[in-house]
């Protein structure tokens, strides 16, 4: 089974491996600096700062709130599944409806853990 394309223009041709030189120069400095690159919360910035900073602002931000930990395994699963039970043991003792058990339930494939995005706030850096 053969594939035809059509010709790519000179142009489009030469702009696509500047642009290929470009990314992977960029590639090699995020390396060579150990740098991290992040959108921020406000606007469509980027953040560009030292991976080793960043590292000590996240552990410095755990260690003033308090409020994340570590977790060395992840109970999603486990979590998902007593939801599942607590909802079925509500709807079969019809302590719920079934439009509250559906608009409960979760889903699979959409669901996740809460987690640490930690997005800089670039407007609020001295």
């Amino acid at each position: 089974n053969s594939c035809y394309f059509t010709p790519l223009p000179y142009k489009d041709h030469i702009e696509a491996q500047e642009q290929s030189q470009t990314t992977a120069s960029i590639r090699n400095k995020i390396k060579q600096f150990k740098l991290i690159i992040r959108v921020t919360d406000k606007s469509n910035n980027f953040y560009i700062g030292s991976a080793i900073e960043f590292v000590k602002t996240v552990q410095q931000y755990f260690m003033d709130t308090n409020a994340f930990i570590v977790i060395k395994e992840n109970p999603f699963n486990e979590i998902l599944n007593k939801v599942i039970q607590l909802l079925n043991n509500l709807r079969s003792n019809i302590f719920i409806l079934q439009w509250q058990y559906n608009e409960m339930i979760p889903d699979r494939k959409t669901t996740e853990l809460a987690h640490l995005y930690f997005n800089p706030k670039t407007h609020k850096i001295k």
